[in-house]
Formats: structure tokens, sequence, C-alpha cells
């Protein structure tokens, strides 16, 4: 099995996706990259506020308009997965950025569970 790798461009593009949404008027209360053990691949996690609110379409049609407005996107619309601030996976990374600080963007490559993901790296994007 191939490992991917978190590189330097998709970090910085992931940023402007949150960026982009947070200019749309989407309140983001943390942001991270995580890669599981089943296909070794990594996924911007969004944890929104409205998930829950609004539902799974609505929320996801919201992501879209944001990520079609960046010019050529490197982070593909299908690499983002949108949760709920009080889904386990949301608290246990909030958690995390809270033990790390959360003006540090925070690399962490041992093995962990946030809430019920598996994941062998994680990268949170600072709050700042």
């Amino acid at each position: 099995m191939v490992t991917e790798v978190l590189v330097e461009p998709l970090i910085e593009h992931g940023q402007n996706v949150i960026d982009q949404c947070k200019a749309d008027g989407n309140v983001i209360r943390a942001a991270f990259w995580a890669k599981t053990p089943v296909d070794a691949k990594w996924y911007l996690y969004l944890v929104i506020d409205t998930f829950d609110a609004d539902g799974p379409k609505e929320s996801y049609r919201k992501l879209y308009d944001s990520w079609a407005k960046l010019l050529n996107p490197f982070v593909q619309y299908l690499e983002i997965k949108l949760i709920d601030k009080d889904d386990p996976i949301a608290r246990s990374v909030q958690e995390l950025a809270a033990r790390y600080g959360t003006n540090l963007a925070t690399w962490l490559s041992k093995p962990r569970l946030l809430g019920t993901l598996p994941c062998d790296e994680l990268y949170i994007y600072s709050n700042s």
C-alpha cells in the first residue's frame, strides 16, 4: 500500500478553502487534515456550527459554493469532509488543539483515535 504524504501545497490550499468558507460567512471552529489507516489518504475536515442544523445536503452545498470560487483549487472537493461542532471527532481535535496551543498549527504523527476516527497522522490548523 502506498502512503500518501501531506505536502505543503495541500496545507496552503487547505488554508485557502478555510479562508474562503469564512469569507462566505461560515463559522469554522476547527480545521484539520487526517490520514486514516483504512485508506492511507489525507482528508481535510472542517468543524462547522451548522452541520446538524442545516443538514448534510445544505452544508455541502455551501461548501461547494465556497470551494468553486477558488481558482484552480489544489484540494479536491471530495477530499473535504464536514462535521458538526458536537461530533466526538470535533471535540477530540478541539481538545488536542487546546492542549498544544490554538495559535500554532500542530502536526501529530503518532496514531490516535479522534472520537470515532482512527488516524495515523494529523495536522491541525491554528485558529488565528
